[in-house]
């Protein structure tokens, strides 16, 4: 389990959530995000909130994880082109903010 925080400052933890790295992506020789050995996740909270995950491969570096807005959220999935994940149900809001507030090319 993963420490979760109210912000990138990790000023008070709210909860804890499962290991993931959902937002990866292969850079043509690994599976990462952020660097070699730095990995991210996305998940939704109970309450409703999205979580950005951050794990690493080095021993000296904590996973954790925080709160961010539906905004970064979409942001990050959008970065790692990984728009699969919002075909998940708990995603919805977040494909619902794609598809009412960014260009989509029309057919």
């Amino acid at each position: 389990m993963i420490k979760v925080y109210s912000s990138r400052e990790k000023e008070e933890i709210i909860g804890v959530v499962n290991y993931n790295t959902n937002l990866d992506y292969y850079d043509g020789r690994n599976l990462c995000n952020g660097g070699v050995g730095c990995h991210k996740g996305i998940t939704k909270l109970k309450k409703g909130e999205y979580v950005l995950v951050l794990t690493y491969d080095w021993e000296n570096k904590d996973d954790y994880a925080y709160v961010v807005s539906d905004e970064e959220a979409l942001m990050e999935i959008i970065s790692s082109n990984n728009y699969e994940l919002l075909e998940q149900g708990r995603f919805k809001r977040l494909k619902e903010l794609y598809e009412s507030k960014l260009l989509i090319e029309e057919e």
